[in-house]
């Protein structure tokens, strides 16, 4: 009524409804007064403009705003009463739809969900009742999906499972994306208790059979249950890592469910890039990094992005597929310059590298050795000649006229060591690539040392610096016997345009070169390089023993020649301490040389 106006005041603390039916309530007890006899708020119950009201009049507004108050305290009552019935209603549904779960996932076969928050793992249940097929799929699937999963790379008809007697058996679909147990399957697969199966790109489950399970416990079957993280390295056929390759295993784990969301963006909005993983080692090979390589079809080039910078850029693809879904087509006009799916031509990128051992460095050797630039698929760019020779401190190289020879590198703790190393030259380049240059960090260097920058298939860096450590320490010693000195090739990349004509879309490209198996490969093999290396090292130093041999032998010989029946000890020494402790073969020839010589000058 227009005489009638309510003013609702919600406090802190209180709900609209209770506050409601509170003031009602005070209103009706003010009202109940003024019936009474009490003072007559005639503003309550008249309107500015009316004129005064009769005792009549008053009485009967005042017995209808009582009923028109208690009628709606009672509907709000009322309806709260059913919205309170209805919530507890619901948890009690709640209750027994757990309960319920509960039961069946004891005795039926499931899937559960594997999370990377470990909080979250087992939060989605998808059961498999028997004598029926299950269709998985996205909601587009016609007819209707059973199991319906929504993500990067789940098909309209992606799958289907069947519970036949107790034994789940999985029929993929045509072209859909399946890993069981970190292998790409096709076709029918039975899934086993325990399994683990990825959907796309992102759906991790794992299997659950309670019936397979009492039956292996019967049998005494241990089950290992996977988290989301083993599965995911499972997935990048990692196997049992070192402990000391950790680290790396959970970098490849984030990685993994990344980069498939990444790349199905990538067919999505028909980017024509392609991304993987790339294994590649940091300068002192102490460790493996994991990296993403950037693959566009469109000019043929590749770049390395390490994982931080990857994961920025996928910040920004999520924003631009998500305005494609909202069919916002801003994210087709957005400048090349800020696409998280492009880079710059001219950008420097690590084309491939080497590994020499340097294990010859510490028994004074030098080393020269051409060796093959891979990059992280294992391909060769060329060979690259990397020299080192021990030196003295001007900077003379030392050579077998010195006679100097270490048998044991510890005797050179405490020693002042100078050493040059060379990069000559580089050759069989690729014409794609310009612009190249060397780079390397040795022992504790916290800059990169780089040599000239030059274009062409065979450039000539002429490069040369010496190096010294003074003193030796052991530091030093352990960083040339176990470590490797790593020299990177960087350049820039020549676009090469892809053919006229060729309308594949990026999902068709990738499907042409996909490689369902495809694990993350090393940037190159090191540990074959430092073999070869550590022969070549080995034979020198052998070479050096036998010089010794030779010359021990020279010094019987003429005494033989000269009918003497004496050596002379300083002689002897003089071969033997070329620099600082005796060697065993050298001393086993001189034990040779006492059976024909019967005394020895002292």
């Amino acid at each position: 009524k227009q005489w009638y106006q309510r003013r609702v005041a919600i406090t802190a603390g209180e709900s609209p409804t209770d506050k409601l039916i509170r003031e009602l309530r005070e209103e009706n007890e003010k009202l109940k007064k003024m019936l009474e006899g009490g003072a007559i708020d005639k503003s309550m119950i008249k309107d500015d403009d009316e004129d005064d009201l009769s005792e009549e009049e008053i009485q009967a507004r005042l017995k209808a705003l009582m009923e028109e108050n208690e009628a709606e305290k009672s509907n709000i009552e009322q309806e709260w009463k059913s919205k309170l019935e209805a919530a507890q209603k619901a948890i009690q549904d709640m209750e027994a739809e757990k309960n319920r779960k509960s039961e069946m996932m004891k005795s039926v076969p499931h899937l559960k969900n594997l999370n990377e928050d470990e909080q979250l793992c087992g939060m989605v249940v998808h059961f498999f009742g028997e004598a029926k097929e299950y269709k998985i799929g996205s909601k587009d699937g016609e007819p209707a999906n059973d199991i319906v999963l929504s993500g990067l790379e789940i098909d309209p008809s992606h799958a289907i499972v069947n519970n036949s007697s107790g034994k789940l058996v999985l029929l993929v679909g045509e072209g859909a994306k399946v890993y069981v147990n970190g292998e790409y399957v096709t076709g029918k697969i039975e899934l086993m208790h325990s399994d683990r199966v990825l959907f796309g790109a992102n759906n991790l489950f794992t299997v659950i059979n309670p019936a397979e399970e009492a039956a292996g416990a019967k049998a005494g079957i241990e089950y290992h249950y996977f988290t989301y993280y083993d599965a995911m390295a499972e997935i990048q056929n990692l196997g049992d890592q070192d402990k000391s390759e950790s680290l790396l295993q959970e970098d490849l784990a984030e990685l993994a469910p990344m980069i498939g969301e990444v790349n199905a963006m990538s067919c999505a909005l028909d980017k024509k890039v392609k991304f993987e993983i790339a294994v590649v080692p940091d300068p002192n090979l102490k460790r493996k990094t994991a990296m993403v390589s950037m693959f566009s079809y469109l000019t043929s080039c590749t770049y390395l992005l390490p994982r931080e910078e990857f994961i920025s850029r996928k910040y920004k693809m999520e924003e631009m597929y998500q305005q494609f879904i909202n069919e916002d087509e801003s994210w087709s006009s957005i400048d090349p310059k800020e696409d998280p799916f492009t880079e710059e031509e001219s950008k420097e990128t690590r084309l491939g590298t080497i590994a020499t051992s340097l294990k010859s460095l510490g028994y004074l050797i030098e080393q020269e050795q051409t060796l093959a630039i891979t990059n992280y698929q294992g391909a060769s760019l060329g060979e690259l000649r990397v020299e080192y020779y021990p030196c003295k401190e001007n900077g003379t190289i030392i050579t077998e006229d010195d006679d100097i020879f270490v048998d044991d590198p510890d005797h050179l703790v405490g020693q002042p060591l100078h050493f040059q190393l060379k990069i000559p030259y580089a050759r069989g380049i690729s014409k794609r690539f310009e612009k190249i240059f060397c780079r390397y960090k040795f022992f504790l260097d916290n800059e990169y040392t780089t040599t000239a920058t030059l274009t062409g298939a065979n450039p000539d860096f002429k490069f040369s610096k010496q190096h010294s450590c003074t003193p030796v320490t052991d530091q030093f010693v352990r960083y040339m016997e176990g470590g490797s000195l790593v020299v990177e090739v960087w350049g820039t990349q020549i676009p090469v345009p892809m053919k006229q004509g060729d309308s594949r879309t990026t999902k068709q490209l990738m499907a042409a070169n996909f490689n369902p198996n495809q694990t993350p490969k090393l940037l190159m093999d090191p540990e074959k390089q430092m073999i070869l290396t550590e022969l070549e090292s080995a034979k020198k130093r052998a070479d050096k023993q036998q010089n010794k041999l030779v010359k021990i032998q020279q010094l019987i010989d003429n005494a033989k020649d000269s009918n003497a029946t004496t050596i002379s000890v300083e002689q002897l020494q003089e071969i033997l301490n070329s620099n600082t402790a005796s060697m065993g073969i050298a001393v086993a020839g001189l034990l040779a040389a006492l059976k024909l010589n019967k005394n020895i000058k002292k």
